[in-house]
């Protein structure tokens, strides 16, 4: 006993631990049967397992109008709830308790009010308790009917020739049949004119693969003065067949619960089976959101390796400034001409520099903004066609964060000052730097700016154009001011650079949309914890019951 309680403390607790925080068209009954599997395991099993001794809880269910309360009242013989014309008739439950069962009433503090007696051949073995109409038009009725359901270790279906075939109770009554309790069927306001009814719930109930038996039928009748109950004799083959189960208790206990851990193991299951459904939901929208960055990323270095990341009028301002008019001769090697352009990068005004590099710099974090902006657009625009991702978007997951833009912007600076040092870090040779030195580290380190934008990806020998001709320019100054490993070195490890700042910014940017998904998500292990503590409640519960 004391395994088999540990173990469905332990389920009960993993059950309460699920969220289901994803705002699916799903959540509602996903929560919902999380909550019945809940009451199923505290309220019910936990609790009837702590009391074996104590009366069974006779739920009584119908659809309104059927006769609940007034077949309770006719069982008591005196009125114990209250029965109207007014509909829903039965608006909240009552328990009919023996008197020295009060203190351990199933369903104190749910069921409100309580009243007791001293019927010896009922209450001594049973509580009864009358349950709102299943198919009441409030909402909460019917839950409070549902809940009951749960904790019930017998179930009296109450219906009439008129109500019988109504499609709302066949959930409930379906429900009763999962727990595996035992159901009576009570045909009220039976007569001549409705003996077929019997048959013919009969034939629906094995439709639909339930117990058909017993069904018990109850006269149509006057009565009695007070307007509360039949006579005792009307409702004399319902007393008889509750006076069995009681006199069975130990039988019909073992048979309930043993039913009942089978039920809530495999409900468990199908939580477990609801969890993964709403991983792979969220699943779907994380890869919404990677693959809209990623495909930004893709963009940026394709950019960069046709030269379009930045205005092509920058591009032409440096072309203009270092004479790319006679390129040629310096595609073919000429030294004297080289020497020509060295000139005139060393002379090259700081303004002109400084201009050249504030454009880049400009252009560079407007074109990375760019693409951050539609990737946020584009996972905004994916997620708002699903019901669950349009109720987690507001309008700043719209576009680029603000801090991601500053950030842009920083990190370009950053990139650009890592060009200076690496050009102030290169030359191998006393001639080399004293080269570097002449024009001036910032206007070399343009030049590895310009030289990165510039190069259009790999066009060589008859397709080398202008914009390859100025590229190939920026590449030979490089490399007879740095040498040509040095200058090779150095642009490389600037793309890769520049390439990882991108990276970065826009893992950023995305994580706004990760971070949402990953306060939805389960912990990693609660699929596997909810399998593994149905199967251990399951062994326990044979262990237990085979005893």
């Amino acid at each position: 006993m004391a395994r088999l309680r540990a173990d469905l403390d332990l389920l009960a607790e993993r059950v309460s631990a699920v969220g289901f925080r994803l705002p699916a068209p799903e959540q509602s009954l996903r929560v919902r049967h999380r909550e019945d599997l809940a009451i199923s395991l505290r309220s019910y099993l936990i609790a009837r397992l702590g009391d074996r001794s104590a009366p069974l809880t006779v739920v009584v269910v119908g659809p309104t109008g059927s006769g609940k309360s007034t077949v309770v009242n006719s069982l008591a013989e005196k009125a114990v709830t209250e029965s109207g014309v007014i509909r829903p008739t039965t608006r909240r439950p009552v328990v009919w308790i023996h008197t020295d069962e009060v203190d351990s009433n199933p369903v104190g503090g749910f069921v409100e009010p309580v009243v007791v007696a001293d019927d010896k051949d009922l209450l001594q073995k049973l509580t009864i308790v009358d349950s709102p109409d299943v198919d009441s038009y409030e909402i909460d009725h019917r839950r409070i009917a549902e809940r009951l359901v749960e904790i019930a270790d017998i179930a009296i279906f109450v219906t009439t020739p008129q109500r019988y075939a109504d499609a709302t109770p066949w959930e409930l009554l379906e429900r009763v049949d999962e727990r595996g309790i035992p159901l009576l069927h009570a045909m009220n306001r039976s007569g001549r004119r409705t003996e077929g009814t019997v048959s013919d719930l009969r034939s629906l109930l094995r439709r639909r693969g339930l117990e058909p038996e017993p069904i018990l039928t109850i006269q149509e009748q006057r009565v009695r003065d007070d307007g509360t109950r039949l006579p005792p004799q009307a409702v004399a083959g319902l007393r008889k067949a509750l006076v069995e189960l009681g006199d069975d208790h130990k039988r019909v206990l073992e048979s309930v619960t043993a039913g009942s851990v089978q039920d809530v193991a495999e409900r468990t299951r199908q939580l477990a089976e609801q969890v993964e459904a709403q991983e792979a939901h969220l699943e779907r929208l994380r890869t919404v959101a990677s693959e809209a960055y990623l495909v930004a990323g893709e963009e940026i270095r394709q950019d960069l390796a046709t030269g379009g990341l930045i205005r092509e009028e920058v591009l032409e301002r440096w072309r203009r400034r270092v004479g790319v008019g006679d390129i040629a001769r310096l595609v073919n090697g000429s030294a004297s001409w080289f020497r020509s352009i060295l000139d005139r990068f060393s002379g090259a005004s700081a303004a002109l520099v400084n201009q050249i590099e504030r454009e880049a710099r400009a252009e560079l974090a407007s074109a990375i903004e760019t693409r951050v902006d539609r990737a946020s657009a584009a996972v905004s625009t994916a997620w708002a066609v699903d019901e669950a991702g349009r109720t987690l978007l507001d309008d700043s997951l719209r576009s680029a964060d603000p801090e991601t833009s500053m950030e842009i912007r920083q990190r370009v600076d950053d990139w650009l000052g890592s060009i200076t040092t690496m050009i102030d870090a290169e030359g191998p040779g006393k001639f080399r730097r004293a080269r570097v030195a002449s024009a001036g580290v910032n206007a070399a380190a343009v030049v590895g700016l310009v030289t990165v934008f510039a190069t259009t990806g790999g066009l060589t020998g008859a397709e080398v154009g202008v914009a390859a001709g100025a590229a190939a320019a920026q590449q030979s100054i490089l490399e007879n001011v740095l040498g040509r490993a040095a200058a090779t070195s150095l642009v490389s490890r600037a793309r890769s650079g520049l390439e990882d700042e991108v990276a970065a910014v826009l893992g950023a940017d995305s994580a706004r949309f990760h971070s949402i998904l990953d306060d939805l998500a389960e912990p990693g292990a609660t699929t596997a914890g909810l399998h593994e503590a149905a199967t251990k409640v399951e062994r326990s519960s044979e262990e237990f019951h085979a005893n």
